[in-house]
């Protein structure tokens, strides 16, 4: 592997018959041997160790992409997990910076030690899975670099109870119904909004009378008798099938009708029916009527404020229309792809944050009405805090606005009733401006009505048979020759 090469008698220089890689091997011993040429021959030698020194010639790697998970709800900043790199330099081009590449609003990872915290708290059902990347960059000359991917799923935690939409539920049967087949007395629902849990219904009294299936279907087998019991109460149980088994109940009261009562009752629903509203009818966008939003950001949060989000702002209302009645009428809106823009109360669009940059940014708004889904995409330009332009006519409004109405409303019938008076006294002048004197030119002369007789013995006026005098322009004209 080693070799002498002579370079002058004596004087020799070691040489390698190959390159060498610190990260494969760091350390040689090398023996030299001397010998004369006398008699007898004389020999030495010694041994010396070669360390081979490291450049910066390995990259960081990373095992592997990572998948992490974090529960929703979750309290900031939560710790993750961990990314870890290995660089096979030595000293310094070993030492590996962190950096999430590009930078991510929702993760934090330490530079040092590749540690990834949460930066807000998840909410599952409205994302579920995030992915980032991040980079590792040793300190060598030149900087090497490598990436992995992250993915962290958020889990979902049972947050809701059921909920049955209504309180209390109103059922009726007839008395002495024959027991040759299942009677269904009505039906009952309940809604958990979290997701993907499955609801199971149960009676917690008279199970002996009625059953309940999985759909929340209330059926009975029994026979009843309206002289003995006239009404049943039953509580049903709404159970999740989450680990917690959140439960939520409602109330159902069954009325034993007369036969004669349950005829009435039935043709009343029949007609219910017939003319119940049916849900046709997709909602309407009527504001803003325009699509595009103009905002000026704005450090007063005093006119209307989200105690949920201190920090944001609002932007304006949506108002959203529904030719429907009762619940087909309902309209819930949503941003489904927006980090930066929300709904709020009263169904009004609001900015997320005020630290926003300047520009336009395009949301789609999505108003469902049960099955029946109306999107609607906006323009939102968001300018800097007090434009020059805008803020002319702001300044405006603030003035005004010290004044009462009252102020203003007389102001106004006196600036009015100046501009009428200017006009009617320029027209009464115009009407009654002298006529006598008219002033004509004709060529070089002026005519003039005469009314001063003295000026008729003027020695620069000469008379004639009309009542108007000549004056004679007095020209001087200058000729030239050109020779």
């Amino acid at each position: 592997m080693f070799y002498l090469e002579i370079i002058r008698p004596n004087y020799y220089s070691i040489k390698s018959l190959y390159r060498f890689d610190r990260e494969t091997r760091s350390n040689y011993q090398i023996e030299l041997r001397a010998r004369d040429f006398g008699q007898p021959s004389l020999r030495r030698s010694m041994t010396f160790d070669l360390n081979i020194t490291d450049i910066n010639d390995q990259k960081p790697t990373f095992p592997s992409n990572y998948t992490f998970e974090c529960l929703e709800n979750n309290p900031i900043p939560t710790v993750i997990g961990q990314v870890l790199a290995t660089d096979d330099d030595q000293g310094v081009n070993s030492q590996i910076r962190y950096a999430i590449v590009p930078p991510s609003p929702y993760f934090f990872v330490s530079s040092v030690d590749g540690i990834i915290s949460t930066n807000i708290s998840f909410d599952y059902e409205k994302k579920r899975q995030y992915y980032f990347q991040i980079r590792a960059r040793d300190s060598g000359q030149p900087t090497l670099e490598s990436y992995t991917f992250v993915q962290v799923n958020i889990l979902n935690q049972n947050e809701y109870a059921p909920e049955f939409e209504k309180k209390i539920y109103y059922f009726s049967i007839a008395e002495n119904t024959t027991n040759k087949s299942m009677i269904v007395v009505g039906k009952v629902k309940a809604i958990d909004r979290d997701f993907g849990d499955t609801i199971s219904y149960s009676i917690s009294s008279d199970q002996h009378l009625f059953t309940i299936d999985e759909n929340g279907t209330i059926s009975t087998e029994a026979v009843f008798d309206r002289e003995i019991e006239h009404q049943y109460n039953l509580t049903i149980i709404a159970v999740d099938n989450s680990t917690a088994g959140s439960i939520g109940s409602t109330l159902v009261q069954i009325e034993i009708l007369y036969a004669k009562e349950m005829i009435v009752v039935g043709i009343m629903t029949f007609f219910s029916c017939l003319f119940r509203d049916i849900n046709d009818n997709y909602p309407i966008f009527l504001w803003p009527d325009s699509n595009e939003i103009r905002h000026v950001l704005s450090n007063d949060h005093s006119q209307r404020i989200d105690p949920l989000h201190p920090t944001s702002q609002f932007i304006t209302d949506i108002v959203v229309q529904d030719d429907d009645v009762g619940n087909n009428s309902f309209i819930q809106l949503r941003i489904p792809k927006s980090d930066l823009f929300y709904i709020g109360s009263n169904q009004s669009l609001w900015l997320r944050n005020v630290s926003i940059a300047p520009g336009t940014y395009e949301i789609e708004i999505e108003a469902r009405n049960f099955d029946l889904i109306t999107k609607k995409i906006y323009a939102i330009v968001i300018y800097d805090q007090n434009p020059f332009r805008l803020n002319l006519f702001s300044n405006m409004r603030q003035r005004f606005s010290q004044y009462s109405l009252l102020t203003i409303i007389v102001l106004s019938f006196l600036a009015t009733g100046s501009t009428i008076f200017i006009l009617i006294y320029y027209v009464y002048a115009r009407l009654h401006y002298p006529r006598n004197v008219q002033k004509h030119f004709y060529g070089s002369r002026l005519i003039v009505n005469d009314e001063d007789k003295s000026k008729e013995n003027s020695p620069q006026t000469k008379a004639s048979n009309h009542d108007y005098a000549v004056i004679v322009k007095q020209r001087k004209v200058r000729f030239s020759t050109l020779k």
